[in-house]
């Protein structure tokens, strides 16, 4: 007799091009040796690197080596089987690779952000890379909007030729920027020199003067050209109070940052919502997809979406031979 081990692998996520390596382990549980003559895989993704034949003596192990490489990101999956010059009742073994229908969280989200690579997150081995990061000016796609450095000061928003970090005073409007000519009669510096409509009362000595948009000319730290603060106070007089701020709900499902809201670019993603099966932590509690088919609730390595028939029971699971189907069972 002999053992194959383990019943599943998972590769987990692989790129396009790339090869992900894995291996299975064969005992000889038997009295007389057996010879490993050939195996059967029938996805071309999946490969065995071990040279056959080989010989297990009795209470002897060998492992198999064997690798995936991704030719597209499509899920993948096979049974590993394997042919012995003698008859023993030897079990298959599932291999799988990008199986984001089954798969477990915590082998998808490989840098623990709470996003998987199953979802949106376009950066899976970067903590710091996922939808609602702050963009940082790295030269990479920090919040996975698909713009790289947007809203930082080395990016060019509006679009004029000229960023934050080379002088643009205003960035969310193509009119202003260094060397245009400035408008004397629209309360706007327009080339963005410090100073707004040359000529115009300026009382508090902050740039800006009531004709260019000074909502409080009593207080230089109230004025266009300040960044708002989660204070009740429109330092940006732009007629809106801690807009942008973790005080302010910018995506107006009724909480803010500060009331608990983990991404507050998303409507959908607040302490209120329903936990569905969709890779997001939508109610925001730290946890993804929880009480879902997806998730494994009792901590035992299957869930319900792979074959766990008791997901409230560690005791019960494929992989403990006391559910119907356990080749399908789900494998962290």
């Amino acid at each position: 007799s002999a053992e194959l081990w383990p019943a599943l692998t998972d590769f987990g996520p692989v790129s396009v091009d790339q090869t992900v390596t894995s291996e299975v382990t064969i005992a000889n549980t038997g009295r007389v040796a057996i010879e490993l003559l050939s195996t059967t895989l029938e996805h071309e993704g999946f490969s065995v690197n071990t040279e056959l034949p080989i010989t297990v003596f009795p209470s002897q192990e060998r492992t198999l080596d064997l690798a995936f490489t991704a030719a597209n990101t499509d899920e993948a999956s096979t049974e590993f089987e394997l042919e012995l010059d003698t008859w023993v009742e030897l079990n298959g073994v599932t291999l799988r690779a990008n199986a984001c229908s089954t798969a477990a969280g915590a082998l998808y989200d490989q840098d623990g952000d709470g996003y998987s690579y199953c979802g949106v997150d376009c950066g899976d081995q970067d903590d710091d890379t996922h939808p609602g990061a702050i963009e940082e000016c790295n030269g990479v796609d920090n919040d996975c909007d698909g713009v790289v450095d947007n809203d930082t000061e080395c990016f060019d928003d509006d679009g004029d030729g000229v960023s934050e970090e080379e002088g643009d005073c205003n960035d969310s409007n193509a009119g202003i920027f260094p060397t245009q000519v400035e408008d004397y009669t629209n309360g706007i510096d327009d080339d963005c020199d410090g100073v707004t409509d040359y000529g115009t009362s300026d009382e508090d000595g902050d740039g800006f003067a009531v004709l260019g948009g000074d909502c409080d000319d009593t207080n230089a730290l109230i004025n266009p050209g300040v960044p708002e603060v989660p204070d009740g106070v429109d330092q940006d007089c732009d007629g809106v109070i801690d807009e942008e701020t973790v005080d302010y709900d910018d995506d107006g499902d009724g909480y803010s940052e500060t009331d608990g809201d983990c991404d507050d670019s998303n409507s959908e993603l607040h302490p209120e919502a329903v936990e569905v099966a969709d890779w997001f932590d939508n109610d925001c509690d730290g946890e993804i997809d929880e009480g879902t088919d997806y998730a494994d609730d009792d901590g035992d390595g299957y869930s319900e979406i792979g074959g766990d028939c008791d997901d409230s029971d560690a005791t019960i699971n494929p992989g403990a031979g006391n559910c119907d189907d356990e080749s399908s069972g789900e494998s962290e």
